[in-house]
């Protein structure tokens, strides 16, 4: 009832057009090696780790290893 506009899993996402925010669906920051992982990242709070695997899928691609090779499939 008090999230009129946003969410209670971080604010909303969504510009008044509907297009979704820079930069939401990243994990990768403009800092080298810090990647952004929590309720807060796409796709949200709601799907249960989701938000971690898809980290972890980022760093990995950044270190030049197949995230495949070492997380199995999605």
């Amino acid at each position: 009832m008090h999230n009129l506009g946003g969410s209670c899993h971080g604010g909303e996402f969504l510009l008044s057009d509907g297009q979704v925010l820079p930069g939401w669906p990243d994990y990768m920051t403009s800092v080298d090696g810090l990647f952004l992982t929590g309720s807060t990242s796409h796709p949200g709070g709601s799907v249960s780790g989701r938000p971690g695997r898809n980290t972890a899928r980022a760093v990995l691609q950044h270190l030049g290893l197949d995230p495949a090779s070492v997380m199995g499939p999605t």
